[in-house]
């Protein structure tokens, strides 16, 4: 499959997908010492999203989760690419 989108911050991204159904925020919903996405009524509980791309349809959450991504990112915890389907 082939997703094409608006980038928001320049870069390829390849591999394998994590897509979800439900929405997403990197406050709460990703353990950042792992990468796991972290409530238990995510249709992804559990996964790791170290590396991948993780594809979910709107995101949700407040102003703390850019803190959350960098420290995630420089943990080497963060998907390789994120797709939200509605902007």
């Amino acid at each position: 499959m082939i997703l094409k989108g608006k980038k928001v911050n320049g870069g390829k991204a390849e591999g394998e997908a994590v897509v979800s159904q439900v929405p997403f925020s990197v406050l709460g919903d990703l353990n950042m010492m792992t990468g796991e996405v972290l409530p238990v009524t995510s249709d992804v509980h559990g996964q790791c999203l170290k590396g991948k791309i993780f594809v979910f349809p709107i995101g949700k959450g407040s102003t703390g989760g850019p803190t959350v991504a960098f420290y995630a990112k420089m943990l080497g915890n963060m998907p390789s690419a994120i797709v939200c389907v509605i902007a």
